[in-house]
């Protein structure tokens, strides 16, 4: 009965925690909880197995309730995994499902009856003592009425009375020595629940507190990392700031005498900003303040924009080497997902060589399991290797084997859901004491070219020429930047009209005469963002054509709030100015009066 009852506190401790996991996706720790609470209520029903055993009726019912057990694990798996993923609704979709499953009332059931068959043993147990009693009381009335008749009969029947009246004496006793032992295994168990109760709530403020100095931890090697990555990185920029300015100052002082020279110098200043600028991309989507989005991509090249990261993440102890094949290349997927995988298994394989070591990442051809023609991703280490046991639950949430502190097992399991919705599969090669391989196997993309860019780049393309001078209104409330952007405009043969205010820009295009070509708006402004500003103009002209301008396209709370306008990435080259304003006019259609607003001396 103590059993019972323990697992039943158990099993209500566990649904209730992955009840809060299904809630609060977020909540890791509920997760945790749960996971605990189910494998400490299946080790009581391992007991409870055990202690049944010589009875073959309790036997027989512990076994429909380790049936059950089994059938309720199950039910919950789909909650685990939608809540570890972060499906909120599908999570709570498949816990509400549980809810109303039968296995619980069956569970209920199967409880109960176990319970009510050992309560049946003892009451058996007091009507043999019961029965008993009442026998001697029918003996004692039955000798006294014999020995009215016959006084001899008396003097042989009390003489037999005297020896049946002790026996019954202790069987008496026998019976009042069985009620006091029930009554002490009783009390026993209301001792051993309490004293479960307080070492419970004990290890409850033991988890949390562990739990908290866990977070301390991961929180200052997060700062350590950041540390690191960012002495790294302000190292590459100083680099090429000192590109910049050499080439600006060279450029100054040759401009007069050297012309020729003085435009070298220029060029080398503007490759070095370009350099800047595509090492701001790659940050921007490691830290993933770009939406995620799946492109068709070369996988070669995003390892190679990948290593500058990952040489910095992990050390100057580590060396890194790459090997690619030529004939695959293109696959499908989101830039930093794929950036962070790699950072994740490269920094798996420095923890597992301890800091000292070579990682091999190569590119090859293979095949999925349907047959789907695949890239081959490999990141291969010299370290510890893994054993059987260990690569059989390596994805699973919350593994891991470093020591406390130093790892929250989700690193696999998250590549592994990466490569799942890229439609591809994940393989660890690996043997004690020989190293790692881990391969990313993703769908080859055949024919790339058939997929159009999501956003512009800045490519070095031609600089388009308007076939006449085309009048734009340029929306900026940073006046340094509306100038230069300005006189780059006007540079290229444009008409610029500026405006540093997006509350006025209705009006500032009404007191220009003549028509308005193409709007190139800023996106975070004070008063209107570029995109609200947008569908203001546009409200009244649909075919309005709009250029968008950002540093990123995480600013005004992510690429949705761009709807249908084009993105054009600062910092941009004058090129991609004008093929980006050649182009947003060019998706509206022929050349027509877009937005004119007359000036007349009323106004």
């Amino acid at each position: 009965m103590y059993l019972v009852r323990s697992l039943d506190a158990t099993m209500s401790n566990a649904e209730a925690a992955l009840g809060r996991y299904a809630v609060s996706i977020e909540d890791q720790h509920s997760g945790r909880v749960f996971s605990s609470e189910w494998r400490k209520a299946g080790a009581t029903l391992h007991e409870l197995e055990r202690k049944s055993y010589g009875n073959a009726a309790q036997r027989g019912r512990v076994g429909d309730l380790r049936r059950i057990y089994d059938q309720r694990s199950e039910e919950f798996r789909p909650i685990m995994q939608a809540a570890y993923h972060q499906q909120g609704v599908p999570a709570i979709s498949h816990y509400y499902a549980a809810a109303r499953s039968q296995t619980q009332p069956l569970m209920r059931n199967a409880l109960d009856r176990i319970v009510t068959a050992e309560r049946r043993e003892l009451e058996r147990h007091y009507a043999t003592a019961e029965e008993q009693t009442a026998r001697r009381d029918a003996l004692i009335l039955i000798y006294a009425a014999v020995g009215a008749i016959t006084a001899c009969s008396v003097i042989f029947l009390g003489i037999m009375l005297a020896g049946k009246t002790g026996e019954q004496l202790r069987t008496a006793r026998r019976a009042q020595n069985e009620a006091l032992r029930t009554q002490s295994l009783q009390t026993a168990v209301e001792k051993r629940t309490e004293e479960l109760a307080t070492a419970n709530r004990l290890l409850r403020e033991e988890a949390a507190e562990r739990a908290d100095a866990e977070e301390k931890l991961r929180q200052a090697e997060k700062m350590q990392a950041v540390g690191q990555l960012t002495g790294g990185i302000a190292h590459d920029f100083n680099n090429m700031l000192a590109v910049v300015v050499g080439g600006i100052e060279m450029a100054q002082l040759r401009l007069r005498h050297s012309p020729d020279k003085a435009k070298q110098s220029l060029a080398n200043a503007l490759e070095g900003a370009n350099r800047a600028s595509e090492l701001t991309q790659r940050l921007l989507a490691f830290a993933r303040a770009e939406p995620l989005r799946a492109n068709v991509q070369s996988a070669r090249a995003l390892i190679e924009s990948s290593m500058g990261l990952i040489e910095r993440t992990i050390g100057d102890m580590i060396a890194i080497e790459t090997r690619f094949d030529a004939d695959v290349d293109w696959v499908r997927v989101d830039t930093s997902q794929f950036q962070n995988a790699l950072i994740n298994l490269a920094v798996n394989a420095r923890d597992a060589m301890g800091d000292r070591g070579k990682i091999m990442i190569a590119t090859t051809r293979t095949q999925l399991p349907d047959g789907i023609p695949a890239v081959a991703i490999a990141v291969h280490d010299n370290g510890s290797g893994m054993t059987p046991e260990v690569i059989e639950r390596a994805f699973e949430p919350f593994f891991t084997t470093k020591p406390v502190g130093k790892g929250t097992g989700l690193g696999l399991s998250q590549i592994f859901a990466f490569v799942k919705s890229a439609d591809g599969d994940t393989l660890i090669d690996s043997k004690p004491g020989e190293g790692t391989t881990v391969i990313l196997r993703l769908p080859l993309v055949e024919s790339p070219q058939h997929f159009a860019r999501a956003l512009r780049d800045n490519a070095d393309a031609p600089l388009a020429c308007p076939s006449h001078r085309r009048t734009v209104l340029i929306v900026e409330d940073d006046l340094r930047v509306l100038s230069a952007t300005a006189e780059a405009i006007e540079e290229m043969g444009y008409i610029a009209v500026r405006c540093s205010d997006p509350l006025k820009a209705a009006n500032t295009a009404a007191s220009h005469q003549g028509p308005i070509d193409c709007v190139l708006s800023d996106v975070l402004m004070p008063g209107l963002t570029g995109p609200e500003l947008a569908d203001q103009l546009c409200e009244a002209q649909p075919d309005l054509p709009v250029l968008l301008v950002t540093g990123y396209t995480g600013e005004a709370g992510g690429a949705l709030n761009f709807g249908r306008y084009p993105v054009l990435r600062k910092p941009f080259t004058m090129a991609a100015l004008s093929n980006a304003i050649e182009e947003a006019i060019a998706d509206v259609g022929q050349r027509a009066p877009l937005l004119t607003l007359e000036h007349t001396a009323d106004q």
